[in-house]
């Protein structure tokens, strides 16, 4: 196990009295009296500290596991542990990407790695402002979006992954809206047909 984690680089830190952690060569350990002890490595740890490590991400609540379709991952949840959980999935053919629920949950419900691939970007707010999205490895694309509602939406095929990024076109493109539509419906007028 020592080779596999390497040398510690310090002394454990402490931090509000309910976080501890321990950086090594290879890996961090984690510990707080809610989640206990977890330790992060490899790439989901090169992406972990790349993207603000627990102050951004939050903690390990697992140790790395393996899902259906062979990805590995590590969950983790906000430091006070009230905000939704998180995920980074790593493959080799993607790479790390951190997954923020409820995107996580909507691609966990639609069949995760086995159905749309796994992350090919971290979850990332739209240009707006108003959503966030990721993109997926599925063959002929796919993304899940979340609404300003907080609602995520899975969008298949080339719309996702064509042209520009459809999260960040100006005009007519944008996140998918089930209020936009229904009001789209709702004012359609019919014309009398002349004669």
């Amino acid at each position: 196990m020592k080779d596999a984690i390497g040398n510690p680089l310090g002394d454990e830190e402490v931090e509000h009295d309910s976080l501890r952690w321990r950086e090594y060569e290879h890996a961090r350990f984690y510990w707080t009296p809610d989640t206990g002890v977890h330790i992060v490595f490899g790439g989901i740890l090169d992406r972990f500290v790349a993207l603000g490590a627990h102050d951004v991400v939050g903690v390990p609540t697992t140790d790395e596991l393996t899902d259906d379709a062979g990805a590995r991952y590590t969950e983790f949840v906000s430091l006070d542990g009230k905000e939704t959980a998180s995920a980074i999935y790593f493959t080799s053919a993607t790479g790390a990407h951190l997954l923020r629920a409820p995107i996580l949950e909507k691609w966990t419900e639609n069949g995760g790695g086995a159905a749309l691939g796994h992350p090919t970007t971290d979850t990332t707010t739209t240009p707006d402002e108003l959503g966030a999205y990721n993109h997926f490895s599925r063959p002929g694309g796919a993304s899940i979006y979340l609404t300003r509602d907080n609602e995520a939406h899975v969008v298949l095929g080339a719309i996702g992954t064509s042209g520009p990024n459809p999260a960040g076109r100006q005009g007519a493109a944008r996140l998918p809206d089930h209020r936009r539509d229904h009001r789209r419906r709702r004012t359609r007028q019919v014309r009398p047909v002349r004669r």
